[in-house]
């Protein structure tokens, strides 16, 4: 018999209407799955706020008589209030009458965090993974804990996939497109090219020519329709290679039935869904959950060597167009290795991203791109709002729903950890055997209550082997824990009692009722049975107890970002047992200063997948003397070459930087072109006395200025240009700033800083002179850090090379 659950959900009008498009997958045993659409109707339901007995009474006499023959919905809140809803279509918003959460229009303010937008509550109803008995069994489930079937793991993974990876030609001078396209799935291999060679296989794939990118867009299309994979696999793949195939090519359809993909904005990261297909991005997913190493490249990753660099890859494409097959050959198998690590990369992380995805009923495009934090989050208050049909108690204290632009949110968790390694610090480069372990005391006072919450996930962290899926987990639990806590957290923040600081870690403490009740509330009204209040926070704080006890019985060097850093072994079986934490490997470390420290547990050699904490080496708006400096000296430095002469390499480099002897470009700071110009235009349209409402409208306009954005945007600032005719200005913002806005070709600008502009960074070509002063006060820090780093250990490290 074959398997049917939905994938995606989509509204034919997102305000208007009943009508439903389901992308629904059908699989069967040890046969490939196939995608199918479903239209149906299906109402929206309307909550209102909880409303005391005389209240409910009149309202729901009122909806008796202006919606006749409608059912009516009555939950109990409490045992004074209650909630009442009803079905109908979504644009009955704009006659509801007050009580109901709902918005009329964009300033009805009824609904702040969305819990009752249409399109929301439509995905959270008929979530991803939600069984179907057949392809039109579609039904409502006004109790989802207990009615709702979700398709097995195993089903999920066993499915089809394909991973696309393309590569681009005269990006070099601004005018890109896609010269080859590889396709790898579970079916075949094909490499798409628009090079001047007829072969018929090569590196084990197909060769297939295209002629324009439409002829691109047709040929990738049938293949991805005849195929129909559940799974789309890449690297970086929602916001450049489908941006770019969606955008050059108008008949690109990697979603069932010629439906377009759909293009959705997650945290300043515009990205490329397909309906019908989950797409498995390791760039997105490696970001959000397993960011530890230097970057989040392919081949830092993966551990991919790539064959060729972008400059060579453009110089063979040239050659190949004029008929070099062995430049063509090399270009074949640089792209098939890339298309491999790709592939790999994604399995790597797939079952992980799956059973999370399934758990917290998202789609693992979602994901990939969001944070733990916000997809625990919105997870608990969908709970919450389907149970009650109101919003959460706790969203009413919740200031991270209403952050401004310079307010960020504390990170009590990370500030907890923190605070149990207080005052540790030792500086110098460890050899071996130190210890690197992510710490998770909230968690293990909280035991029994994760697994509780996510059996899979709490399952997957006891069964894996591997170190960053471990880690992995752990994030995952410790932010589905976060809503919670929260409550505590904001109680200390408002200074009503300090339960969980360290330091009063052996006082008594006493619950106000509030907060016991709010705790009480939470647990209970987002599907978990009621906790004593008091036990838990008291399971807490035995747990800090604990770290705190284990972390000071051992020699402790730094400690940054939940990572601590123990010289010495340690009994991490016991650690990850009882959820205080994960056991990342023992190897070498240089510990630089508080919170800044570099290791290798895992025995790399590539230097990109050390663990760098509270340290960029390559970004930031360093020179590209710094990022030379930083990756040479960790490199002499982890190779064990002598102390001696690594700080002569420092002391030498120094002087040459300082007195001007180093190369040209060593002193230059590379920048986004497109960021710069936009920054230049804002600093313009200030100080050239433009009026406060084209400023303003700038500073809307700006954060929507990126590579990806819409013909709307490029026209919203071209008219507010032209609006600046009457400034002395105008000239250099239309032919300087916006066309470097709109063509910002070559990507980077390098910049310097010059002697006759103080302080200030400008391009490298309207330079006369570098400010050298502002290098000394710029790099010096880092000699600093790095030699005050060594010193202490000099004669550990001096006989250790002599030997």
């Amino acid at each position: 018999m074959p398997k049917y659950y939905i994938t995606h959900v989509e509204p034919l009008h997102p305000l208007k209407g009943e009508e439903v498009l389901f992308f629904i997958r059908e699989k069967e045993e040890n046969k490939p799955g196939k995608t199918h659409l479903h239209l149906a109707k299906i109402p929206h339901r309307f909550y209102t706020k909880p409303l005391e007995g005389g209240e409910a009474f009149k309202i729901n006499e009122e909806l008796k008589r202006d919606f006749p023959n409608r059912q009516l919905y009555h939950q109990q809140f409490t045992h004074k209030t209650v909630t009442l809803s009803l079905r109908g279509s979504k644009e009955e918003r704009k006659i509801l009458p007050e009580p109901f959460i709902c918005k009329k229009d964009s300033l009805d303010k009824r609904d702040p965090f969305h819990l009752n937008s249409p399109s929301r509550q439509l995905r959270w109803l008929y979530t991803p993974f939600t069984q179907l008995d057949s392809l039109t069994d579609i039904t409502y489930y006004p109790n989802e804990e207990k009615e709702r079937k979700l398709i097995d793991l195993e089903t999920l993974l066993q499915d089809t996939h394909a991973t696309i990876d393309l590569e681009l030609e005269n990006w070099e001078m601004g005018k890109d497109q896609i010269s080859q396209v590889i396709y790898l799935s579970t079916k075949r291999k094909i490499i798409f090219h628009n090079l001047p060679f007829d072969e018929e296989k090569k590196e084990d794939c197909i060769l297939q020519r295209f002629t324009t990118q439409q002829d691109l867009g047709e040929k990738l299309s049938q293949v991805i329709a005849e195929d129909d994979p559940l799974w789309l696999f890449g690297h970086n793949l929602m916001a450049f290679d489908q941006i770019k195939l969606r955008k050059l090519t108008t008949n690109y359809y990697p979603a069932p039935n010629h439906h377009y993909p759909i293009t959705k904005s997650a945290a300043a990261l515009r990205r490329v869904i397909t309906k019908g297909r989950w797409t498995l991005d390791t760039f997105g997913y490696h970001f959000n959950y397993r960011n530890l190493l230097s970057n989040n490249r392919l081949e830092t990753i993966s551990g991919l060597l790539k064959s060729i660099n972008y400059q060579e890859q453009a110089d063979l494409i040239k050659k190949a167009r004029q008929g070099n097959a062995a430049a063509f050959h090399s270009l074949l198998h640089y792209l098939y290795e890339d298309g491999l690590y790709a592939q790999k990369a994604a399995l790597e992380v797939l079952e992980t991203a799956a059973a999370k995805a399934r758990y917290f009923r998202r789609a693992p495009d979602d994901i990939c791109t969001a944070s733990p934090k916000t997809i625990s989050e919105e997870y608990w208050d969908r709970h919450y709002f389907l149970k009650r049909g109101n919003y959460n108690l706790r969203n009413a204290a919740k200031k991270s729903r209403q952050r401004t632009a310079d307010q960020t949110e504390p990170n009590y968790i990370e500030e907890l950890t923190d605070s149990l390694s207080a005052g540790q610090l030792q500086k110098g480069f460890f050899s071996e055997g130190i210890s690197v372990i992510y710490l998770t005391p909230l968690l293990a006072g909280s035991a029994s209550l994760v697994e509780k919450m996510a059996p899979d996930i709490s399952t997957k962290f006891k069964q894996s082997t591997n170190s960053l899926e471990k880690y992995d987990c752990l994030r995952t639990l410790e932010y589905l824990l976060y809503p919670f806590l929260e409550i505590i957290f904001t109680a200390e923040e408002n200074k009503e009692q300090e339960i969980l600081k360290p330091s009063k870690l052996k006082d008594q403490f006493q619950l106000s009722p509030n907060l016991q009740k709010k705790i009480s509330s939470t647990f209970y009204s987002t599907g978990l049975e009621e906790i004593d209040a008091y036990n838990w926070i008291k399971g807490l704080k035995l747990a800090l107890e604990q770290s705190q006890k284990a972390l000071h019985s051992h020699n402790l060097i730094n400690y940054g970002g939940s990572l601590v850093f123990i010289n010495g072994e340690i009994n991490y079986t016991k650690l990850e047992q009882n959820y205080f934490g994960t056991y990342l490997g023992q190897g070498p470390a240089l510990s630089l200063n508080r919170n800044r420290i570099v290791a290798n547990p895992f025995n790399e050699s590539n230097p990109a997948r050390f663990l760098y904490q509270s340290l960029d080496i390559q970004s930031g708006g360093k020179t590209n003397f710094e990022k030379r400096i930083y990756s040479e000296a960790i490199k002499k430095i982890f190779s064990k070459e002598s102390i001696l002469n690594v700080s002569s390499f420092l002391r030498t480099e120094q002087k040459q930087f300082i007195r001007g002897k180093a190369e040209e470009k060593a002193y230059h700071i590379s920048r986004g072109r497109r960021t710069y110009y936009k920054n230049q235009l804002g600093n313009l349209l200030e100080f050239s006395g433009q009026k406060p409402e084209i400023i303003e409208s700038y500073l809307n306009l700006k954060p929507r200025i990126t590579s990806t954005m819409s013909d709307e945007t490029k026209e919203e600032l071209i008219e507010l240009i032209e609006l600046c005719q009457n400034t002395y200005a105008y000239p250099y913002l239309k032919e300087e700033c916006l066309e470097q806005i709109l063509n910002p070709y070559p990507q980077k600008i390098e910049l310097v800083y010059d002697l006759a502009c103080k302080g200030e960074l400008i391009p490298k070509e309207l330079s006369s002179a570098p400010d050298l002063a502002a290098y000394r006060d710029k790099i010096t820090p880092l000699f600093k850090e790095f030699i005050g780093a060594l010193r202490p250990r000099q004669m550990d490290l001096f006989e250790k090379s002599g030997e």
